[in-house]
């Protein structure tokens, strides 16, 4: 080992490279060189050593030394060693153990980087170590700093003689790299692959917590069943064919359960006293994109949530939306006059599209401050279009992340295979509502009518939210108050025609009720026991989010439905199958508004269907979902559907011209084959004939 107290010390500030693996004294084994510590820089001894680099080039180590802490520097200098120490103490001890080491370097110097196959440090990334003892996990080296305790040597580098063994190991792994060639790598590649897969199979059908619940072979194994489901369309309709063949708990992929019982609503989605909330689980995907740093209402975990809705919740008060009512009144008398113009004519109407311009005109205007002219224009704004690829783009992204971990290599490899399109049009929705946004921000509280952005804008001058959470805000408003309020209206209308007597006790109930158009008022029209009845079976039978919104169960497990489930699951109720199921609702494939009538009477007469219903579970409907992230928007859906149709019926009579050929484009086959759901609903055209009520 190099003495200490070696000559050459005295005269330069620099001494010699000892050799590595030295067999020293036993409490100093081995050792670099040592710098005299009135020869090294201060900064010298703070040397970050970069996280990765071609090579291992220095290493930082704390060393506590005689009741005070001291650092030293473990450093490569082609190819020496260096590492701060105390100046060299004299002594016959050092002097003995200075004379020990010189027969460890016969010829010369060897340093740390000639030694056992220390080419592959170039391979591992280089940390900060910090403490006694650290070690580098690629490669199992361990960089030990001991007190020595010989003749006042306090501290040394000590390097494991494992790199011996490395060395060994390195040596014979490249001998078998030289004799292998690439086809033996492949078939070797393919083989681990095999029984990985292999035992991925055995394990989730056999050994996975999960194994005992019903499901789909290839959904109990992997995430491909549920994934082509997702890319057909066809997810809700697949998950509901699903429950009743194997029951209300079902096994979607090797790690999620969905269930149809409406206690699993509650145990899922609700608040329970001594229980954690069950969060947003990582494969659920927004409506919008988000910006980084930032995120939606409904994208944003517990805290976050909390403090956004509470800002933006004045905005969809009861209070907020009946001083807005003109403002939808407005679009809706627009919405009335433009079909008794097209009515004039005899020609078919696709109502999907008039519902779609007056839900879009009267979002726009509500949280912009400017409607999108559709009604106006009699077309569609081409921002509708891209509303509805956001959606499909968003039920895309969801596949990717069940395939692989979210943010993975994998995952953001996968996502290359959504096509470039759709993600553009999902990005054009974001960037078009942060141009409104901001427009309108600009205008503060200064506004003729008060829309959704004055009540934030007032309630966020004491703090709430950021102008980046306002943006995509407003732009998951415009998704989910346009497009699934449409979306119910057409398919509450579509179920409307198909059942002539629901369709004659709701015209009869809005005409006799209301004299004039003008005298229909959202509060008056809460009050009619019938259509409220059509809106909440329409709500159930075509819910606007027929899928299922994934939650995670919280860590240490808890109990779903009366199933208690481990940590880390995921879980859900779908919309479509709940409120599908035979088990919570009589004849549940019919729409039958007289369900939702507690009374059993109507207009002072007993409905002959009420004895029917006693035993539906209506909880098992929750199209709003409930608990602390219950649809915010709620409020605001009932009062477009209560005034938007209840001004259709009192105008209009209707009747399906699409039937003229005796196929329904919507349900040809009765499994409502021509439908996709995205998230939200692909609906096809709804044709109908309307003629204008005489007076």
């Amino acid at each position: 080992m190099e003495s200490l107290s070696n000559p050459n010390m005295n005269s330069s500030p620099r001494a010699t490279t000892a050799s590595v693996l030295a067999e020293v004294d036993p409490q100093v084994r081995t050792t670099g060189t040592f710098l005299p510590r009135e020869s090294s820089p201060a900064s010298e001894a703070n040397l970050a050593p970069p996280t990765t680099s071609p090579g291992i080039e220095s290493l930082n180590f704390n060393v506590r030394r005689a009741g005070y802490d001291d650092s030293c520097t473990l450093k490569k200098e082609t190819p020496e060693i260096e590492a701060p120490m105390e100046p060299a103490r004299s002594g016959p001890e050092v002097s003995a153990l200075a004379q020990k080491h010189q027969q460890y370097r016969p010829g010369g110097t060897r340093s740390l980087w000639d030694l056992g196959k220390m080419h592959l440090a170039s391979l591992v990334p280089c940390h900060t170590l910090w403490g006694s003892t650290s070690v580098l996990p690629s490669v199992g080296l361990s960089w030990n700093v001991e007190r020595g305790g010989t003749g006042g040597v306090d501290a040394v580098v000590a390097i494991t003689t494992s790199l011996e063994a490395i060395s060994k190991i390195m040596g014979a792994i490249d001998t078998v790299l030289e004799n292998t060639s690439l086809a033996q790598w492949a078939m070797v590649g393919c083989g681990l692959l095999f029984a990985y897969a292999l035992w991925s199979v055995i394990y989730n059908l056999y050994f996975h917590p999960l194994a005992r619940y019903p499901g789909p072979l290839l959904a109990k194994i992997s995430p491909v069943y549920s994934i082509w489901g997702l890319f057909r369309g066809r997810w809700p309709f697949d998950v509901h064919q699903l429950h009743l063949k194997y029951g209300p708990v079902l096994r979607l992929m090797p790690n999620e359960l969905a269930f149809t019982d409406p206690e699993g609503w509650r145990d899922i989605y609700g608040h329970r006293q001594g229980h954690p909330q069950f969060h947003k689980d990582p494969i659920h995907v927004g409506s919008v994109q988000d910006i980084p740093g930032s995120t939606t209402l409904t994208m944003a975990d517990d805290n976050n949530h909390s403090r956004q809705r509470r800002t933006l919740a004045h905005a969809f008060s009861q209070k907020a939306l009946l001083e807005q009512e003109p403002i939808i009144r407005g679009y809706v008398d627009l919405f009335v006059d433009r079909l008794k113009s097209l009515s004039k004519s005899a020609r078919p109407v696709n109502m999907c599209d008039y519902f779609n311009y007056t839900t879009f005109d009267i979002i726009g205007d509500m949280a912009f401050g400017e409607p999108f002219g559709c009604l106006r224009d009699n077309q569609m704004h081409s921002w509708v279009n891209l509303i509805t690829q956001t959606i499909k783009a968003g039920a895309y992204e969801q596949a990717t992340r069940r395939m692989a971990e979210t943010g993975s290599v994998l995952q953001n490899a996968l996502l290359s295979f959504v096509p470039k399109a759709l993600k553009e049009k999902r990005y054009r929705h974001l960037e078009l509502s942060r141009e409104k946004c901001l427009k309108r921000i600009k205008e503060g509280l200064r506004r003729e009518h008060r829309d959704f952005l004055y009540y934030i804008l007032r309630q966020n001058e004491k703090g709430g939210v950021s102008q980046d959470e306002i943006i995509l805000n407003s732009a998951l408003f415009i998704v989910a108050g346009s497009e699934t309020t449409a979306s119910l209206l057409s398919g509450m209308l579509m179920w409307l025609m198909r059942t002539p007597h629901a369709y004659a006790r709701l015209a009869s109930e809005i005409r006799s009720r209301f004299a004039t158009a003008e005298s229909m008022h959202f509060l008056d029209l809460q009050e009619c026991e019938y259509m409220n009845a059509c809106i909440d079976e329409a709500l159930r039978i075509f819910p606007p989010v027929p899928t299922g919104l994934t939650r995670t169960v919280p860590a240490g497990g808890d109990t779903v439905a009366g199933e208690f489930l481990p940590g880390g699951t995921t879980v859900s109720v779908y919309g479509w199958a709940a409120a599908h199921s035979p088990s919570n609702f009589y004849r549940p494939d019919e729409f039958l508004p007289e369900r939702w009538i507690a009374s059993g009477e109507y207009l002072g007469q007993i409905i002959p269907e009420a004895h029917m219903f006693p035993a539906d579970k209506k909880d098992a409907s929750q199209p709003f979902s409930l608990g602390p992230r219950a649809c915010i928007g709620k409020h605001l859906s009932y009062l477009e559907l209560r005034l938007i149709l209840g001004s259709l019926i009192w105008h209009f009579d209707i009747e399906r011209s699409d039937l003229d050929d005796g196929q329904d484009v919507w349900d040809p086959a009765g499994d409502l084959s021509q439908i996709k759901a995205f998230n939200t609903w692909n609906k096809p055209p709804l044709m109908c004939r309307l003629t204008q009520v005489k007076r």
